[in-house]
């Protein structure tokens, strides 16, 4: 793996974790699920998987 490549695969996983917080802050402040897909383009049930790492409970 050059250089380059790692650069991109850390932003990616920056990017990635910091759209995870985001998602959990909206579920902590009692976004629903339809609303958290739309909001993130993530669907429902990658919300759930995140929610779930997080032990954070959702609302539909």
């Amino acid at each position: 793996m050059t250089y380059e490549m790692k650069i991109r695969e850390e932003r990616k996983e920056a990017a990635r974790e910091a759209k995870e917080e985001i998602l959990i802050n909206f579920i902590k402040n009692g976004v629903s699920i339809p609303v958290a897909a739309d909001s993130t383009g993530m669907t429902t049930a990658e919300i759930e998987k995140i929610a779930e790492k997080y032990h954070v409970s959702v609302k539909y």
